[in-house]
């Protein structure tokens, strides 16, 4: 019955047929009871027509929403159980990089280590971020020290990754943001032995970051002074002028004089204005007061590498002030 039924009809006529029953007064109510059960029949089946289509298309609507919810819900347990089954391999082939790693550590001989040519390998030629990621975790071990055969063989994984880098002209975004990670790890709580080590790899490193975080390093008070050199000394392939010395020298804080004297000895001179700048800088900061010994032993000594005519002023000023 419903296939011969005109869209739309019976969705307005209903209701129309009844506002024109009830609108047009006791003339048409009058007509519609004299004509008996005929016009009562018709009436109700059409009544009944338009409620039955119209319930059957909300159930329909429900029935599609049903099916959408069941699909969406499916989808998201599909994508559940593929995340799921995801992390379960990321963490299965940790494992299996880790094992490779251990067995590095143990290897009888390390200068042909198959465990360690695999995992340089594949750090090396196939950017696998996998075996970075372990080897980080590893250096941010406390447990783990940077002499040690398991320390040394995740270092040299991490040098064997970035040197594959190199051969392509530097990093893309993750392998940016991955590399950093592990270096911000290392230095923020991982193992103290491999605060230079982490020096090493980042070092001469063209990412903007880099600067800035020798700079940290180089001010840090949880460093040692020879933890302290380092940084000052790897901040020399970004600077080619005396601005950041200058503005640690002139500094009332110890630890940046003393950072400011070791950055100076660390810059490379060829770039500098070493009469008309540095030796202006060298003056005025012999005649301080309130330049701590060590600083001053450093600038002298500085001074003395020189071996240049020009810079004796200086020794005199450090000489008459102490």
């Amino acid at each position: 019955m419903a296939s011969h039924v005109r869209p739309g009809c019976c969705v307005f006529d209903g209701p129309r047929r009844l506002r024109r029953l009830t609108s047009d007064g006791p003339r048409r109510l009058r007509r519609f009871a004299s004509d008996g059960p005929r016009r009562l029949r018709r009436f109700a089946i059409g009544i009944l027509l338009f409620e039955a289509l119209a319930g059957s298309g909300a159930c329909d609507r429900g029935a599609k929403d049903s099916r959408a919810a069941t699909t969406s819900v499916g989808g998201a347990r599909r994508r559940e159980t593929t995340v799921s089954t995801a992390t379960t391999g990321d963490r299965a082939q940790s494992g299996t990089i880790r094992k490779l790693f251990d067995d590095a550590a143990a290897c009888g001989d390390r200068y042909h280590c198959p465990p360690l040519e695999e995992l340089a390998r594949r750090a090396e030629e196939k950017d696998d971020r996998q075996v970075l990621a372990v080897a980080f975790d590893l250096m941010c071990d406390a447990q783990v020290q940077s002499a040690s055969r398991l320390g040394d063989a995740a270092w040299k994984v991490a040098r064997a990754w970035l040197h594959g880098r190199d051969k392509v002209n530097g990093f893309d975004a993750g392998a940016r943001q991955l590399f950093l990670d592990g270096i911000r790890r290392i230095l923020s709580g991982g193992s103290p032995s491999f605060i230079i080590p982490a020096y090493s790899l980042l070092q001469g490193r063209d990412l903007s970051e880099a600067p800035e975080i020798f700079k940290t390093e180089a001010l840090n008070p949880q460093r040692d002074d020879v933890q302290r050199s380092e940084a000052v000394k790897s901040l020399h392939f970004y600077l080619k002028d005396l601005v950041l010395a200058r503005t640690w020298l002139s500094s009332k804080d110890p630890r940046m004089m003393d950072a400011g004297a070791r950055l100076l000895d660390n810059l490379d001179h060829s770039l500098l204005k070493q009469t008309e700048e540095e030796l202006p800088l060298l003056l005025a900061t012999a005649r301080r007061a309130d330049l701590p010994k060590p600083v001053a032993l450093m600038l002298v000594a500085h001074v003395a590498s020189h071996e240049d005519q020009a810079f004796l002023p200086v020794l005199n000023v450090f000489a008459q002030s102490r």
